[in-house]
């Protein structure tokens, strides 16, 4: 019997566990696979301002020690630029290349626009068009199609890592630059060596453009998270729930996993993500994945076991396909108390709290944003306190 049970294993769900294990209650997590954060770009806080919760900020540098850069403009590997209150440690920032003499290397053989065309796209944040480079590094066939993760992954071997930096220091005698702007491909667990390697061997400042969903910053939060759970003491459960268990007419007892684990508690906090994380699903129409809560988009109840050809299109998404998309805010609708409601405004479950991106919000786009769901997460365990 623990005192709180968590479905889910991402950015909130771990924030959550660790405040309420160091409030001394026994806490459990109940987590299906790798925390959708690996689906972010690397900033957190995004357009919003980090909180004032001193609390909260020593957690955050605790989980994230690597992720604490302050407010800037962040570049990424497409030319984009994102506001954010924090991103990953190295990461490419609007404030340092202004007025600076800037080299964009693009690496042979990733994903995404090459060296000419990054550079091009970048000049509308950095009023002029930064010089460009293209690194060719020792190729096999086997490194033909690799993912911007593997490629990573490559530079945690200390041989490729040597090769790297050899190859770069070689081109910068060449090419001098007081900023390099680097793909995000340096490592995962060893990025920051190799960052450190960069400050002291370059002639100038290197610098990673953010990554998109699934490359190597967003990996890199996800194992911080990962790392932080498992050394928080809490329980952890690998499993999905697939059915439950209740205290009375209106309370959970327990829940069940495809795993078998019958897990008893006396508070629930759901935490699964929407349908990124797997905590929403659009199949039978649109539903909570783990306990077949009522979802809501925009206030409107969401359709939930009808067909989706029955389903008014105008419901969950918006007439321009690169526009607003009303489904990208579905979730839960809570109570003032942060437990999830009905249609009608009424408490589903009394023990059930929820937080992170399973919850409605106005989200605006479907970028990832670790830092909300954090800030949801610790918000919603002081509520248990």
């Amino acid at each position: 019997m623990h005192d709180v049970l968590i479905m889910g294993g991402g950015t909130a769900a771990t924030f959550a566990a660790i405040r309420l294990a160091r409030a001394d209650l026994d806490v459990a997590v109940v987590f299906a696979g790798p925390p959708s954060a690996l689906m972010c770009r690397g900033v957190a806080f995004v357009g919003g301002g980090f909180p004032g919760d001193g609390g909260f900020a020593a957690l955050w540098s605790e989980v994230f020690p690597r992720v604490n850069l302050g407010p800037d403009t962040y570049l990424g590997h497409d030319g984009s630029a994102v506001r954010a209150d924090r991103a990953v440690d190295g990461a490419a920032r609007l404030s340092a290349v202004v007025e600076r003499d800037v080299l964009v290397m693009d690496v042979h053989g990733l994903p995404g626009p090459d060296a000419v065309v990054l550079a091009s796209r970048l000049k509308r944040h950095m009023g002029r068009v930064p010089r460009f480079s293209v690194l060719r590094l020792q190729y096999s066939a086997d490194d033909f199609g690799l993912t911007p993760v593997l490629w990573a992954r490559r530079f945690d071997d200390p041989a490729r890592r040597a090769e790297l930096v050899s190859h770069l220091l070689r081109r910068l005698m060449d090419e001098p630059s007081q900023v390099v702007l680097m793909p995000a491909v340096l490592g995962i667990d060893f990025n920051k060596q190799l960052l450190d390697i960069m400050d002291e061997s370059a002639p100038g400042k290197v610098m990673e453009l953010l990554g998109g969903p699934g490359w190597p910053p967003g990996a890199r939060m996800a194992a911080a998270l990962t790392g932080a759970l498992q050394k928080s003491g809490v329980t952890l459960v690998r499993g999905q729930v697939v059915g439950v268990g209740r205290a009375g007419p209106d309370g959970l007892g327990h829940v069940l996993t495809d795993r078998g684990d019958e897990l008893h508690a006396g508070r629930f906090i759901l935490a699964t993500g929407n349908m990124v994380g797997g905590g929403l699903r659009l199949d039978q129409g649109l539903r909570e994945a783990a306990l077949g809560l009522p979802v809501f988009v925009r206030d409107r109840p969401a359709p939930g076991s009808t067909p989706l050809c029955q389903v008014d299109p105008t419901l969950l998404f918006g007439e321009d396909p690169a526009g607003d998309q009303p489904i990208i805010d579905a979730g839960l609708s809570l109570d003032e108390q942060g437990r999830p409601v009905d249609k009608d405004g009424r408490v589903v479950h009394h023990n059930l709290w929820a937080c992170g991106s399973v919850v409605a919000a106005k989200r605006g786009s479907a970028v990832i944003d670790p830092g909300v769901s954090a800030w949801s997460g610790y918000r919603t365990a002081g509520m248990l306190i």
